[in-house]
């Protein structure tokens, strides 16, 4: 019994001693390891190093060439790095695979999307948001990558119905129904009927305050849209959703532009008055309206338009100036221009470019002195202003007064800082042109009316 119990004793105790060997073994097992390499690859990326983040991404695809993740992650690399051929292959392998999550498959098209975007196929860009939208219809960013696209391939029509499912949407979220873009009745659209004669109208009731005359027009008009829903409590949202409006605006100009390219009138003068419809101050919309009532037949009527705008907005008037003026000698009506450039002048005393106009014409009329009356009223305001002397100078040696034109000569070698010539930027990148433009081209942003 001794014996029996000593062993019993004995293999208790080599079964703790091999027990207590073993959970130690265990704990060695489950120390902490290092990081993965595809983990390095993502903490190189977070930081920066792209060249450490391309090494481990390799080294992590060649340890699991089944895991996609570091593979998306190479190709979006090889594309920031301009190797679009590489990028686009290692995005279209992923994608050929089978048994992939539903997300994965969403993940690889957005990045195919951007791949294409980048090589400027657009076409195909949007073939890979339908495949996500597929997937799953609601995708915000493939959304409004959307609209973006359809804008970049002159789908105005597809852009408007896309960005408006995605306002109506907004609205109902965010309970902002009611908030809508002013329709100003100084600018309401003319009746189709046809009319005998409209003279310019001076009518200075306006939903915009010109007091602020040097705040550019986007800002201005930015801040007097907005005031409306100023007290609510999602004024951000409020004005979010007023540029997403302006911008619909923009989308039905920019159709009724190509419509009117292609010879289809009526249809471009129903998607300019939609367009005003929704944004009552779509500076474009009035242009090209005013250029379908010329083409049409109807002068008096894009004299009347013309004038309105040039009133209405008087800062930015000068974008109708050489319309106004070549429509007006057609209808032998030249005079009354000089009339609108002094309406315009009292609305906007500091506005140069309508000053320079009504020079212009003074000096056309042989009234030299009182066009350098008129510009010398801008060198008092702004002393620096190369325009003015350059003006100036024209004037003087008409007039045969050297001693003058050469004194402004020696000033504007002397003016401090660099002297350009008007020049229209976008906000958004910096692109500048001497053209008026409304939707930047090498950005596509919807921010053109900022002058330098």
């Amino acid at each position: 019994m001794d014996a029996l119990t000593s062993l019993i004793v004995i293999l208790f105790i080599v079964l703790c001693v091999f027990l207590g060997i073993r959970l130690m073994l265990g704990r060695d097992s489950k120390k902490p390891q290092g990081p993965t390499p595809y983990q390095e690859a993502l903490h190189a990326l977070i930081d920066g190093q792209n060249d450490l983040a391309f090494q481990k991404l390799k080294e992590a695809i060649a340890a699991d060439y089944d895991n996609v993740d570091p593979l998306i992650r190479l190709g979006n690399l090889l594309r920031s790095r301009n190797h679009m051929d590489q990028a686009l292959r290692i995005h279209q392998d992923v994608a050929a695979r089978s048994g992939l999550p539903k997300f994965q498959y969403a993940d690889v098209y957005r990045q195919l999307c951007l791949d294409y975007e980048k090589l400027g196929n657009h076409p195909k860009a949007l073939e890979m948001i339908d495949r996500i939208l597929q997937i799953e219809p609601g995708h915000s960013w493939a959304r409004r990558k959307q609209v973006k696209l359809f804008e970049k391939n002159r789908q105005w029509l597809e852009a408007f119905n896309a960005l408006k499912s995605l306002v109506e949407e907004f609205k109902i979220k965010y309970q902002l129904q009611d908030v809508v873009l002013p329709v100003s009745p100084t600018l309401a659209p003319l009746p189709e009927t046809k009319r005998e004669s409209m003279p310019v109208s001076t009518a200075e009731d306006d939903y915009l305050s010109y007091n602020e005359v040097s705040m550019p027009y986007e800002k201005r008009a930015t801040e007097s849209l907005t005031a409306a829903s100023a007290a609510a409590p999602k004024n951000a949202k409020a004005r979010e959703l007023l540029k997403a409006l302006r911008i619909l605006a923009l989308h039905k100009t920019m159709l009724g532009l190509d419509l009117m390219e292609k010879n289809r009138l009526d249809e471009a003068r129903s998607s300019f008055e939609e367009a005003l419809s929704i944004d009552g101050y779509c500076v474009p919309a009035y242009l090209y309206l005013g250029d379908y009532y010329r083409v049409t037949g109807r002068s008096e009527d894009a004299v009347e338009i013309w004038g309105k705008f040039a009133e209405t907005m008087p800062d930015i008037s000068h974008y109708v100036f050489n319309r106004l003026e070549d429509v007006l000698y057609e209808l032998g009506s030249f005079d009354s221009i000089e009339g609108l450039y002094e309406t315009i002048l009292a609305l906007n005393p500091d506005n140069r470019r309508a000053i320079y106009a009504l020079a212009a014409i003074y000096e056309k009329r042989g009234d030299l002195n009182g066009a350098i009356n008129l510009v010398q009223s801008i060198l008092e305001k702004f002393p620096d202003s190369l325009g003015a002397r350059q003006h100036l100078i024209s004037y003087y040696h008409k007039l045969n007064d050297s001693r003058k034109a050469v004194q402004l000569a020696l000033e504007i070698s002397g003016l401090k800082g660099p002297q350009r010539r008007d020049m229209h930027k976008c906000t958004e990148c910096g692109y500048e042109s001497p053209v008026p433009f409304w939707q930047c081209p090498e950005c596509y942003a919807w921010r053109g009316l900022n002058d330098v």
